[in-house]
């Protein structure tokens, strides 16, 4: 089981000392996990990943991110389609 922390559940605070020591998208990706229903391909890399869930200003949605906030995502459509197909009966 992962134990890494969530990166759209930090708080500003946290966000605002990870830029203060110049954390790079690499320690990020390393240390901190994207939300479960995101197949977003490292979706925590700050040049190619999710816009939304990398936007570290004090005005992102990143901490309002849900299932639901995500649901019209093109990743996270295929992510839902692929789990389907590689798990038939189970929804």
């Amino acid at each position: 089981m992962d134990k890494r922390p969530y990166f759209h559940e930090l708080p500003q605070e946290t966000i605002n000392d990870l830029i203060a020591r110049k954390t790079t998208w690499q320690q990020i990706m390393d240390n901190y996990q994207q939300p479960t229903w995101c197949g977003y391909h490292e979706a925590l890399n700050g040049s190619m990943g999710c816009w939304t869930l990398t936007d570290l200003t004090l005005t992102s949605h990143r901490t309002q991110l849900s299932s639901s906030f995500c649901a019209d995502c093109e990743e996270c459509i295929q992510n839902k389609v692929n789990h389907a197909e590689s798990n038939p009966g189970i929804h």
